[in-house]
């Protein structure tokens, strides 16, 4: 995708550590510099091509283990909304509760932030975090603010934002976010636009829309990796999924070629229902997701209507079908090595133990049916780890 000169941007500017909140600023950027792309070394991975199915229910293909998260000292979470691993520990978004949990590797709750308030230290809701540069920065819902913690969940400093950037992260110490600025009254930008910044400024913007990305509210742009270091971005529709280099350059790393994708189109302005009546009749598919693995790569496509998933075996050039749907949890929240975490709580678990006990749906692997037949609504959530056994030779 080409990457344009952008106009004026605004930025609210940083409270000093341990200060109040400083009133609103407006910094005001003439041209900036475009964020650089690289096509070139990008791992072309053909839909069409299908070397075998993959069926979750079978121990031989793909194996489950679990790790219950202790509720010991009252530490209850209502719903794991966002999920990160880093230096063996769990980094768990609750945002029901609007709290924010750590845990060990053995399911121990190390600390619970839990500083709900408008007070200097407190926030008024939880949107999503970020860990980057030995800091735990966390949006807050409601207000235009970002509070930072160390990585024990200690509190550091509270930061003044213009708006809440739903889709948002952090790489090398700077911020990234993709703004559109039909809820951004605070820029200028012209188009929904990725930005690279500073706490005080911004350095840089690219990825312009073009027609067919004139509405793509909603999207997750941010993917996920099993690299901590790693940032993996997907522009709206599109096919190509980038990784960032440094602060000025992406290089797409995978194209996913399916060949009714909604790209295709790009170059169209499509109405809302022509887009819906075109997903759900199979004229279009559309790229939702990617899932980074350190020898597997797992992502799911839109196709008549239902998300498929597929499973690329990165070490041999290889795509798996992966058959039927997850009756977990939907996609992973996050990837650890060549393991697939998703999360098993009262709000599925209760769900599948009906369908199996009708007889609607068999549970034939024993590790999961006991772990869904044992839980119980004042049970923590537990994280579930998918592993794929993958054909060697």
């Amino acid at each position: 995708m080409k990457s344009q000169l952008l106009s004026a941007f605004a930025l609210l500017g940083l409270c000093s550590c341990g200060s109040a909140p400083a009133p609103q600023q407006e910094i005001v950027f003439g041209e900036l510099p475009a964020i650089a792309t690289c096509d070139s070394g990008a791992v072309i991975i053909h839909t069409d091509r299908i070397d075998g199915e993959i069926d979750l229910t079978d121990p031989q293909q793909c194996r489950f283990s679990f790790l219950e998260l202790s509720s010991k000292g009252r530490n209850y979470i209502a719903g794991i909304t966002q999920l990160r691993v880093h230096d063996d520990r769990y980094y768990i978004l609750d945002w029901k509760a609007e709290k924010l949990f750590i845990y060990d590797r053995q399911g121990n709750c190390l600390k619970k932030i839990d500083d709900r308030g408008r007070g200097p230290r407190e926030y008024t809701g939880l949107l999503t975090f970020a860990i980057d540069s030995g800091w735990l920065w966390v949006q807050d819902r409601m207000m235009p603010q970002m509070l930072i913690y160390d990585l024990d969940g200690r509190f550091v400093k509270k930061i003044p934002r213009p708006i809440n950037i739903t889709d948002w992260t952090r790489f090398n110490g700077l911020m990234l976010s993709y703004y559109d600025p039909q809820q951004n009254r605070h820029t200028d930008l012209g188009s929904t636009t990725l930005c690279v910044g500073t706490e005080h400024e911004v350095l840089r913007a690219g990825f312009q829309q073009i027609p067919l990305q004139k509405n793509p509210v909603g999207f997750k742009m941010f993917q996920r990796s099993w690299d901590p270091d790693e940032v993996l971005y997907l522009p709206p529709f599109s096919d190509s999924v980038y990784r960032f280099v440094d602060d000025s350059t992406c290089a797409v790393k995978y194209v996913i070629d399916h060949p009714h994708s909604i790209w295709k189109q790009q170059d169209r302005a499509l109405s809302f229902s022509e887009y819906m009546n075109g997903m759900q009749e199979g004229k279009f598919t559309k790229l939702n997701a990617l899932f980074d693995g350190k020898d597997q790569l797992m992502f799911e496509i839109t196709e008549q209507g239902r998300v498929e998933s597929y499973l690329y075996d990165k070490r041999h050039d290889r795509l798996y079908r992966i058959k039927d749907d997850y009756y977990i949890s939907g996609e992973p929240l996050a990837v650890e090595g060549n393991r697939f975490i998703h999360t098993l709580g009262p709000d599925n678990w209760n769900y599948i133990k009906s369908r199996h006990q009708s007889g609607a749906r068999t549970i034939s692997n024993p590790e999961l049916l006991q772990q869904v037949m044992k839980g119980d609504d004042d049970d923590n959530p537990a994280l579930v780890f998918f592993e794929f056994n993958l054909p060697d030779e």
